[in-house]
């Protein structure tokens, strides 16, 4: 059996917010692992978000999404369902299942988020703006990042519905 040497995934230890980081509406998106660097079998990230942060309800035609909360407490759609997570919580999402979280809290929320396979790195890559300083807040880019987002979106698979009522508890 002969094996494709361009999918296999290297070993490598990332050390704390060393990937390449992107502001995304509100929130900071800091790349752990892409698709390159897994052949092609996931991508994740860590999510910083800020209170009130949280992109809207959604869906991915081609992905699988888990969330892994370290800290603080996102409350998730899930299909019609409403959820509060918290630390050490795990949030599966399948595919072409509509979600989202928002952070209701005061405090920042800071979760892993998988997408399997992967590819959705590259909706980031073209839609958010690259983080240089960490150390500075995210800039107030919401409705540019927004119709970034509408344009894109179909491109990745990805669906928005901005006016669905709002999910139960």
């Amino acid at each position: 059996m002969s094996v494709d040497s361009s999918t296999l995934t290297a070993m490598f230890h990332r050390t704390n917010d060393t990937g390449l980081s992107y502001w995304g509406p509100g929130d900071r998106y800091t790349f752990l692992v892409t698709g390159e660097e897994s052949g092609g079998a996931y991508f994740a990230m860590l999510a910083v978000v800020p209170p009130q942060g949280g992109p809207p309800p959604h869906t991915h035609r081609d992905e699988d999404e888990t969330f892994y909360i370290l800290e603080g407490r996102p409350t998730f759609r899930l299909g019609d369902r409403r959820v509060e997570a918290g630390p050490g919580d795990f949030v599966n999402i399948p595919r072409g299942m509509l979600h989202c979280f928002r952070n209701f809290s005061d405090e920042p929320v800071r979760m892993i988020l998988t997408f399997t396979p992967s590819g959705i790195e590259h909706f980031f890559q073209e839609t958010l703006e690259r983080a240089y300083d960490l150390t500075q807040d995210p800039p107030d880019n919401l409705e540019e990042v927004g119709a970034r987002y509408a344009e894109a979106a179909p491109r990745y698979g990805m669906e928005f519905f901005l006016d669905l009522p709002p999910a139960t508890a």
